[in-house]
């Protein structure tokens, strides 16, 4: 499974103290399908700004990671298609 993560979501599950549940760091849902860049992520996946904004409050960019997991056995997961989202 891929994830698209923030910067800010990134540095969290990077820390050292990130506790025993670091995966609360992570956003809601994951892809089986290639993402290879932003144009990828919100016109395949539609990721609208408001989920993964281009820009920092302060103006600055924000960087989104591909992060890829190995789902365990026994993990809980609900698959399926998202509905149309707009910008």
């Amino acid at each position: 499974m891929k994830l698209l993560i923030s910067e800010g979501q990134y540095k969290k599950l990077m820390k050292p103290d990130a506790g025993k549940q670091p995966q609360q760091a992570l956003g809601g849902w994951a892809t089986k399908d290639p993402v290879t860049s932003v144009a990828d992520m919100r016109n395949k996946l539609a990721v609208t700004e408001g989920f993964k904004a281009t820009k920092l409050t302060d103006g600055t960019p924000n960087k989104v990671y591909v992060v890829e997991f190995e789902v365990q056995a026994g993990l809980g997961i609900r698959e399926g298609t998202a509905g149309s989202m707009y910008d």
